[in-house]
């Protein structure tokens, strides 16, 4: 958990260091990305539990 919370604070501190964010290529995502991402998010979490029930229900 810390290695991954380390590393997500590693890749915010570069998207804004001047200079950096354009070496590597990196830029904050906007809203629409980000309701993009959250959708797919649930759908796979939806898919997910609906796998859940009809695995318990055919045992």
């Amino acid at each position: 958990m810390f290695g991954m919370l380390a590393a997500q604070g590693i890749h915010i501190a570069a998207m804004y260091t001047p200079g950096l964010s354009g070496v590597l290529q990196i830029e904050p995502v906007t809203l629409q990305q980000w309701s993009v991402l959250l959708l797919i998010a649930l759908s796979l979490v939806v898919v997910d539990e609906l796998h859940k029930l009809l695995k318990q229900h055919k045992t």
